[in-house]
């Protein structure tokens, strides 16, 4: 199993990657997708049928969070296809770009609710654009990541854009924004220059008000700290990567954690970085999903077995579950206690997989900084059902 996993990654995500950074998936193909790596994964052959003992959606979590890591689709998708937008703002001189701001209103279209030129007759290959990218309908992704990098101010919508802070001025001080008579304009249309000196010039349709008091003061603050340049460009910034700009991978991520945003799991994220085989990992990953045909896995999902072969099949004394076949089974117990005779410890045998796990890099650990678990205090990690 631990190949077929780096299989569907190298090679079953890769092959539509062309397809993938130009269209977006629709919801057939995307389930069509599932289906043949859910298949291989499982080992399934063709026409036949398998158990699948772990739920898709949690195959594709992050490893952390207790997934395999295997690339969720849809995230890729919508990664790949929001390059367009970043390209769009930095490649505006080339052919491609300035045929696409003509017929459909470039960057600008793509998010935020922005309609651009003549919507109606966009095509559906720009419609799934703005979708991806994060168009009004939807959560508004790209803009809530992307930051602006302040210049001549030409290209920054004053109160719509977050230009100004980590939110919009229109969201944070929407008093402001009602009395504003420049509701529509460029951060380089509420003032002007002198020289080299930027100076503003805001235009109110009233006086303010006492209840406008909080909100006026936060908005004079936040005007006081913006250093335009008049000779630079306004540029974005990608701050979820390193350099600076766009990236599949850390936008990728970032659209992961959004969509599992579940808590972090210590003992599924630590197995991970043991110095064992990784089908040995993909074992304890399966163990600890209680993802193993025994038998009462199997009657669990509607198999039921004959009454001799229902008991476990080293000591044939009790029922077969995982719990008893790895610790509480006779054979097995004598197996670990041979085994903590050997290396010297004593202990008590745990009847779980999770006390399991916790306890032994408690004990094999010859220093107090290699613990990362501690199965002994729940205070320090505590254990979920």
């Amino acid at each position: 199993m631990a190949r077929r996993v780096c299989l569907i990654n190298s090679v079953l995500s890769a092959i539509p990657l062309y397809y993938l950074s130009f269209l977006r998936m629709l919801a057939l193909v995307h389930k069509k997708l599932i289906a043949i790596q859910r298949r291989f994964l499982w080992g399934m052959d063709e026409g036949t049928k398998q158990i699948c003992w772990v739920k898709w959606e949690t195959i594709t979590s992050p490893k952390s969070l207790g997934g395999l890591g295997i690339k969720d689709m849809k995230c890729f998708n919508a990664s790949l296809l929001a390059k367009w937008r970043w390209n769009l703002f930095y490649q505006k001189d080339t052919l491609w770009s300035r045929i696409l701001d003509s017929k459909y209103g470039g960057h600008g279209s793509l998010g935020g609710g922005q309609r651009g030129r003549q919507h109606r007759f966009w095509s559906e290959w720009w419609r799934d654009l703005q979708k991806c990218c994060g168009s009004h309908e939807q959560s508004q992704w790209f803009d809530k990541i992307k930051r602006w990098k302040i210049g001549n101010g030409g290209e920054i919508n004053f109160w719509e854009d977050v230009g100004i802070g980590e939110e919009s001025l229109l969201q944070k001080v929407p008093r402001v924004y009602v009395n504003s008579k420049q509701q529509s304009y460029k951060l380089a249309d509420m003032g002007c220059w002198e020289g080299e000196d930027w100076h503003w010039q805001f235009q109110w349709r009233r006086n303010w008000l006492e209840r406008d008091q909080e909100q006026w003061t936060f908005f004079q603050h936040a005007v006081s700290t913006v250093a335009l340049q008049k000779h630079a460009k306004d540029r974005w910034v990608w701050p979820i990567d390193k350099s600076g700009c766009f990236s599949v991978s850390s936008t990728y991520k970032a659209l992961h954690d959004l969509k599992y945003n579940g808590q972090v799991d210590d003992l599924l994220a630590h197995i991970w970085h043991m110095k064992i085989p990784p089908k040995a990992v993909i074992l304890q990953w399966r163990l600890l999903h209680n993802a193993l045909p025994s038998v009462d896995n199997l009657l669990r999902r509607g198999i039921v077995l004959p009454p001799l072969d229902s008991m476990c099949v080293m000591c044939n004394e009790q029922p077969e579950t995982l719990p008893h076949f790895f610790f509480s089974c006779s054979i097995a117990d004598q197996l670990w206690k041979y085994y903590f005779s050997w290396a010297s410890i004593s202990t008590v045998q745990p009847q779980t997989m999770r006390l399991h796990y916790c306890q032994y890099p408690q004990l094999c650990s010859p220093r107090p900084s290699r613990t990362p678990l501690s199965a002994l205090d729940p205070d320090e990690y505590p254990l979920r059902p």
